[in-house]
Formats: structure tokens, sequence, C-alpha cells
């Protein structure tokens, strides 16, 4: 009910009913609170399955021995406490092979099957594994990376420290990840941190906590090379070492877990209670700072918490206000607020330290801080360096730190920082992004755990305000398609206010169908994480797919045009374009086709047909015709059998009959895309 509309009725039930006149005099108030009211309910009724957090479970190992595996070798990427070479030593007992290397300076052979290797070097890495590829003569099984254990547990962080954690482990992952995608023999890759997760009880380690954002994405670019999260306990019990082996042999199919106090917990994607709405107002008597104050949010926000009451704003942006904002600022005024801004890089330490003592000196005490500076530098790891980590990095993962830490002595109300559902979920082409915020999840908890006041919320896209905003229009339908949809700004801000009153650390707000968004994930991709909203394939992810079945008892001379109409099925489902539209020799790039999307061309097609395929599968191979030739000879020729395609002239009246059966089983698009397929196949 709008406010015209309270004004109307206000007057009908003045005529239509007695009231006295003081009764008279309140009625308009009166209905302006009912429908305020009436309107929140409709609002929080429209987002209650918006709100997610993460659960941690008790998931005992089950009761089975460590199977016997081939031998084969391990890379490990060992810390100074000796947890890695304890590793080692338990995996030779088993017959396996254990290379150890350290961080270090630069590249050094320190004997046969020892190296270090400097953490920032991409170089280091490729030559690392270079040399162990050819020196090895076992399969390569896994890699267990445990440089982030390398700092310990400290309370006494400092940024250098921080920065060199995360070179320790972001930046050491990114370059391994980068060394390995080439190959098409993919060992699993397990990254172990300690305390770095909320499971049971609070953090100890937030700087560590950025490698669970990374390790997201990797899953997600790289899911032949995933193995998982593992997080140990900060009071490191003798047997951990033992639980470390059981979990890298077999997880069983777990790819987020944790260790405390002797007990394993997995994580878990769960609903949030929605808040109850609140009806306490900011106060007008105290200042509330927002860092990305200028920003298209930033200042919605603003705008908001004016509405709310609060009458003194402290703005920050790294540049001067363009002259929109400078107008919606002046607009903001006029209702009573005082509006102060300050051009300061929340990432600099002087820069804060001035705008808090200019907060302290000019203006009422600092109530509440929203932190919501962020950049964005997409792109999949394999096209990532160092630098654009540490560009997306500065300002959520130092500037939080920097806020956290000028900000501690005071009583402030509230500290929220702006994550990102990337965070929560991984999300393809933003590895940096997830690392980063997820510093800012862990970073809430750990101020908990010291009575500050701490919440961190993972966005999903909001609508016309933040990044989403500047997306292209493609990008945002094919987001849509994929089931994630962009929060209004009306909800999203009153979600905002509702989670202030909210007692937790990290909440996520994601407006999504998983039932369409599962629709993205290649067969046996899905993390047990999302268990509660996807279906989980619980088979074993070696198995033959149905896919490759078909193809092996297809003919020989039909395997291609089957093959055809299979890949021309995903490149539909992946770029949203009719069958029609496709030419056997027209290029992937010409199709609006991008690295993203190459990349999960590439894993649906390891998924579908069971095999490894290079990083560079789209590119080196950029047309339909170009790529099911590759596949067919070379990719999957070894995995076919030649057998069910040998038929006599007897029997080619019952394999029509058959492959006319197996047309029915086909969905419209698949039916569709394989009558194309034939067709396109007389070009060859």
């Amino acid at each position: 009910m709008h406010q015209g509309e309270t004004q109307e009725l206000a007057k009908y039930l003045q005529t239509a009913t007695e009231f006295s006149q003081e009764e008279v005099k309140v009625l308009p108030k009166l209905l302006e609170i009912l429908a305020k009211q009436h309107q929140q309910q409709l609002t929080a009724a429209s987002y209650k399955d918006w709100l997610y957090e993460v659960s941690w479970q008790p998931k005992p190992r089950q009761l089975t021995q460590i199977s016997a595996q081939e031998p084969g070798s391990w890379l490990i990427l060992a810390d100074k406490w000796g947890l890695g070479q304890a590793l080692a030593n338990l995996l030779q007992e088993r017959g396996e092979s254990c290379f150890l290397v350290y961080p270090g300076d630069g590249y050094e052979v320190k004997q046969p099957g020892i190296w270090s290797v400097n953490p920032s070097n991409p170089v280091d890495f490729e030559r690392l594994v270079q040399e162990v590829v050819e020196t090895n003569k076992l399969p390569l099984k896994g890699i267990v990376h445990l440089w982030s254990l390398e700092a310990g547990l400290t309370s006494e962080l400092t940024i250098p420290l921080i920065q060199n954690i995360q070179v320790l482990g972001c930046a050491s992952t990114l370059h391994l990840v980068q060394a390995l995608a080439s190959r098409l023999a993919s060992p699993r890759l397990w990254l172990v941190t300690r305390g770095a997760v909320p499971a049971v009880s609070s953090l100890q380690a937030p700087a560590q906590a950025s490698l669970w954002g990374l390790g997201k994405v990797i899953a997600l670019e790289h899911p032949k090379l995933w193995g998982g999260l593992l997080d140990l306990a900060a009071d490191a019990p003798k047997d951990e070492v033992v639980n470390l082996l059981a979990e890298i042999w077999d997880s069983q199919r777990e790819d987020q877990i944790a260790f405390r106090k002797g007990q394993r917990y997995v994580a878990r994607l769960i609903r949030s209670k929605v808040p109850e709405a609140r009806s306490k107002r900011l106060q007008s008597d105290r200042t509330y700072l927002i860092t990305g104050g200028l920003g298209a949010l930033g200042l919605k926000v603003a705008q908001w918490m004016v509405e709310q009451g609060a009458r003194h704003l402290m703005l920050t942006g790294r540049k001067q206000p363009s002259a929109e904002v400078v107008q919606a600022i002046a607009k903001m005024e006029n209702l009573g607020a005082k509006i102060a801004i300050a051009q300061a890089d929340v990432a600099h330490w002087s820069d804060m330290v001035r705008v808090l003592e200019e907060i302290k000196t000019l203006m009422p005490p600092l109530g509440g801080i929203f932190h919501a500076v962020g950049i964005i530098h997409d792109g999949i790891l394999l096209q990532q360096d160092w630098k654009s980590f540490e560009k997306v990095m500065a300002g959520k993962v130092k500037g939080s730190w920097i806020l956290h830490t000028l900000s501690q002595q005071l009583q402030l109300d509230f500290f929220v920082t702006f994550s990102s559902a990337a965070a929560l979920l991984g999300s393809p082409g933003q590895g940096n992004y997830a690392a980063a915020n997820a510093f800012m999840d862990a970073l809430t908890d750990y101020r908990r755990a010291s009575g500050l006041p701490g919440l961190s919320i993972n966005w999903g896209l909001w609508k016309d305000a933040g990044m989403a905003a500047s997306l292209e229009n493609h990008h945002q339908a094919r987001l849509a398609a994929q089931g994630v949809e962009s929060i209004p700004l009306e909800q999203g801000l009153q979600i905002l206010g509702n989670l202030l009153g909210k007692d937790t650390a990290q909440v996520g707000v994601l407006p999504v169908n998983w039932s369409k968004f599962s629709q993205q994930f290649p067969e046996g991709v899905v993390s047990p994480f999302l268990e509660s909203f996807i279906a989980i394939d619980k088979k074993p992810s070696l198995q033959r797919t149905k896919f490759l079945e078909q193809l092996e008892a297809t003919p020989v001379n039909e395997r291609q045009t089957v093959l055809f109409a299979h890949v021309q099925t995903e490149l539909v489902k992946l770029l949203g374009i009719d069958a029609s539209e496709l030419e056997p020799q027209q290029g992937f790039l010409d199709l609006g086709m991008d690295s993203l999307m190459a990349v999960e061309l590439k894993n649906r097609l390891e998924s579908t047909l069971s095999c490894s395929l290079p990083a560079t599968l789209v590119f080196d191979y950029p047309t339909i015709e170009a790529l099911v030739d590759y596949l067919l000879k070379e990719a999957i020729a070894s995995l076919i059998s030649d057998e069910s395609a040998v038929k006599s002239e007897e029997t080619n009246h019952q394999e029509q009959v058959g492959n006319e059966s197996y047309i029915d089983d086909l969905s419209d698009s698949e039916a569709e895309a394989l009558l194309l397929g034939k067709l396109n196949s007389m070009r060859y």
C-alpha cells in the first residue's frame, strides 16, 4: 500500500466510522506504519529462501580399511613443522614414492627428490613439474599442499605477515595449478590449512582462509585435478598425519573436511533462518563509515541509512565523487543528514588513520562500519597472474584488516563486510575474488571470538547496483539461464537491515533456482557441500558414462555423426543458441565463446566422455569439425572398442531398429542435434 492509498483509506475511515478528533489525527500515521509493516512482511516472504549458511556436521569415516592401490607417487609441498615429512614417511611405508618441496628464495635441488622453489615465481613451478614428470617412474597420484601451515598460529598478525601467508598459500597454488593444467594426467590436489574455518569452534587463522575461496574455484574450473580442502585442528594432535593420509587416500567423496578434538566434520550449505524485521532505527548521534561509499552500491546503502535515521555518514572512495554522486549526497543532506567525503584507499594504513581521526575530531562517535569496497579482475586461473590477485585482494584483505585493527578499541554496534557468493560456492573465472572475500568471511568470525561485532554477507548479484550492473547483457542472461537471479535493491536493503540484528558471523544472500543451477554441473562434479539442494551422484567417478557406452555400441561409420550431435548439444546449452546456427567449420570464438565457456565445455566433455582433455582444448581445436575429429581419433580412441561395430549384413535391419529405440531415449534437443549432425556429416 502506497502513501496515496493510505491517505485515501484514512479519509474513508474518518467518514465511515466514528472516531474522536484525537483518533482522527493519528489515523494517517497509524495506517502508514501498518502499511509499511505489511510491505516488509510481503518483502520478507519473497526472500525467505534466499538466506544460507555453512553448517559443519560430524561425519566419522566409514569403518573400512584403506584399500590397496597400484603404487604411485606423491608431490608434497612440505611445511617446516615436519607434517609433510611425516606424511611422506607413511606413504613410503605403503610402497609409494614421494617428492618434497619447500618454500625458498629460488629454484634449488637440495638432494634427489627434495626441492625448494619460490612461491611467487610461476617459472619455478613449471620447472618443478617438468622435473618430477621426467624423473618419476610411477604415475603421480596426488599433490598435498601444506605451505599454508608455515606461519603457524599467531595472534600477532600484521599486514606483511598476512601478505606472506597469501603468497605461501594462494600464489603458490595458482602457479601450481597453471603448471599442472597443461598435462593430461591429473593428480588429485589437496589444500591443507590449520584453524582456517569455523568448524564447531571459532577459527584462529583467518589469513589461511583465502585458500578455501581459491580452492572452491579450482574445483569448478579443474574438476579432474580436484581433491579437496582439509582444515587441521589448532592443537595439532599426534594422530593428525594418520587422518591426513586417510583423507588424501580416500576421502569417501568429501571435499571440505575439518578435524576438531579428534572428530571429523564436513561442510554443508543449509538454509539460514530469516531474522525478524528490526524496529530499531539507526542512531542519529553516531557516525557510520561506508568504505566504497561513493560507488553505486555504497551510495544506495548510504541513502537507505539516512532513511533509517542515520544523520552522520562518512563515505570513502579512491576517486573524487562524480557529479551524480554529488547530486545524490545533496539530496541526503536536504533530508537533514550530514555527509562527509574522504578520498582514501582503504588498503593504505595512513589513509584510514586520517579518516578515523577526522571522525574522532569533527563528527559524533563512530557507531558502525560497512566495508563495501570491491573490484573485479575476472579470468580463468590459466589466464591470471599474482598481480591480478593482489589488485583484487588489496581492498578486501588489507582493507578489512586495517579497519579491524584501527577500530578494535571503539564501541561499534556493527562491523559488516560485503562479501560475495563466490567465496561461499565458488565461481568459475573469479579465483582472486573468491580468495579475497573468503578472508573477510573468516575475519568476522575471528572478531566475534574476541568479543567484537562482525558480520560478513555473501551477496549474490545486486540488480541495477554493484558489480552486476557492469556485466554485459549476455553474461547476465547466462547467469539467469543457470538459475542465478539478481537481488532487487529494495529487498536487498531490507535484508541488510534485518541481518544487522542476526547473531551470526556469516550469511549468504543468494536468489537461486537450484533445479536450473544443478544443470550447469557435469556428471560427478557436484560437491557434497550442496547435497541439501542438488542430488549427488554416489556412483564411482571413474565408471564409464552412459553416452560413452552408447557411442561404443554405435557402428564405426556413424560414431562421428553421434559425437557431432553430442558436442552440438553441449554447445547449444552453453551458448544459449539454436542448433541450426552451428556450422561444422565455424570458429567457437566467432560464436561468442569466451575463456570461461571454453573451460566449461572442456569439463562437460571430460565428464560425459570419461577422459582427460587439455586445458587449451577449444583453442587447439577451434571448430566442431576439428574438435570431433580430435575426440574420436585421439582422446577416446582407446576407450571404445570396435567389436560392437563389426556387424554382418544379416543384422543391419535389427541395428536400425535399435538405433530408432536409441533415438526415442534422447531429449528433443539431442534428437534435433543428431538429425542436424547427420546432415552436416555429409560435409566432412
